[in-house]
């Protein structure tokens, strides 16, 4: 998603490695909801890297390899603006026979554009457009609070039992929900925590009931 640079509005634009253009459908990465989209083929997107198989909030790069001769792309980084543009990577099966996809396509990489490189051939050499992104985990270690301010990691992709809901960057600070245990009659502060705001390096201090004390056996 790059934006227009007279207007600021947001552009989409979809890529795919076979041969003319589709409409295919998608689940969406922030909603977990199918959404269908456009996707223009034909030579448009040459190789996309290895897309490394993880689960947890390292920092992953992949490099996007396009055409720089075909007009699309052309329009799509010379007329637009790319840099942090966010990037959705899709993998979709196809029923040989039909050519139709056999489910939604499935969200494999989710960041943001890092770098954009144009290789300009000489005479009888090659060009090529190329984007190195990043994961839309590296948002939660920008040290420049003004760099994508309200970056989230939808619910259900942190790969951590204990966070329940997104995680998200707001005015420079990481918010995140946390599941805390507890016994089977809480107080309110236990059960309702205040939130815990600025806490230092180390471990933390959580709430907690003393243990009630029963009184001891009495023979009457």
């Amino acid at each position: 998603m790059a934006r227009d640079r007279e207007t600021g509005a947001a552009v989409t634009d979809g890529m795919w490695s076979d041969v003319g253009n589709i409409t295919a459908s998608v689940i969406h990465p922030d909603t977990g909801l199918t959404v269908s989209r456009d996707w223009y083929g034909s030579g448009t997107l040459v190789q996309i890297s290895d897309l490394p198989a993880v689960s947890n909030l390292s920092v992953q790069q992949v490099t996007i390899r396009l055409s720089q001769i075909v007009d699309n792309v052309e329009i799509l980084v010379r007329q637009y603006d790319c840099k942090q543009a966010r990037v959705e990577v899709y993998r979709g099966l196809f029923d040989p026979d039909t050519r139709l996809m056999v489910a939604p396509a499935e969200c494999r990489f989710f960041g943001f554009v890092d770098e954009i490189e144009i290789n300009t051939p000489t005479e009888n050499d090659e060009g090529s457009v190329e984007l190195q992104c990043a994961s839309h985990t590296q948002e939660m270690t920008r040290a420049n609070t003004d760099t994508r301010n309200g970056a989230t990691i939808p619910a259900g992709e942190v790969p951590c039992k204990w966070i329940t809901g997104p995680v998200e960057r707001i005015d420079g600070q990481i918010h995140l929900t946390l599941i805390l245990p507890h016994g089977p009659n809480p107080s309110m502060a236990v059960a309702f925590p205040a939130p815990i705001i600025d806490p230092p390096d180390g471990d933390i201090a959580l709430p907690f009931d003393l243990p009630v004390e029963e009184p001891d056996d009495v023979d009457a």
